[in-house]
């Protein structure tokens, strides 16, 4: 605890605050090339990284990127003291991943999914819905999977009419259920 009474934060290297934005999937070539798939909704975000923190299990480590291009929908990444095809191979199903504070700055009223899941959700008269547990990426439209007080799951779609508000800061959603005729 802080001397304010408050929760400390968590540590830099604590994998669950960091941001995954790439995951390795193989070797590529003979000098310790990754080949890594992203997963962000910008993937050449990737080519301009200089550090990442690659994760395997719980264990976090810090890395230079020496080199990153693309390659079709891959990136291709020397990191720094991966030399050998056997050392990137031992990288295989790692995932690369970003502190919060450096992702890719959003327009005013979009969100990243790791912003939105935690968040309280109320309705507009302030009666408590629960808790966002996950975000569903649909394609047309996302879905906020949230875990009431009773344990139940209900599922809103993110559209204008049904999310009135998101504020980060108080932590919340405000939500119109919609009616199910």
């Amino acid at each position: 605890m802080s001397p304010r009474g408050q929760p400390d934060p968590p540590p830099a290297d604590d994998p669950e605050t960091l941001i995954i934005v790439g995951e390795i999937t193989r070797p590529h070539g003979l000098h310790g090339t990754v080949r890594v798939a992203p997963v962000t909704d910008f993937p050449d975000r990737l080519l301009a990284l200089t550090r990442v923190m690659v994760v395997q299990g719980r264990t976090v480590r810090p890395v230079r990127i020496e080199r990153a291009e693309a390659a079709g929908r891959f990136v291709l990444m020397k990191l720094a003291g991966v030399e050998t095809p056997a050392a990137a191979d031992a990288l295989r199903g790692a995932t690369l991943r970003i502190p919060p504070d450096e992702v890719q700055p959003l327009p005013p009223g979009q969100f990243y999914i790791f912003q939105i899941v935690g968040l309280r959700v109320r309705t507009p008269e302030g009666g408590v819905v629960g808790q966002v547990t996950d975000v569903l990426r649909t394609g047309s439209n996302d879905v906020y999977v949230v875990r009431s007080g009773d344990g139940r799951e209900i599922l809103f779609p993110a559209l204008t009419g049904v999310v009135l508000s998101i504020d980060l800061e108080a932590g919340e959603i405000v939500v119109r259920p919609p009616e199910w005729g």
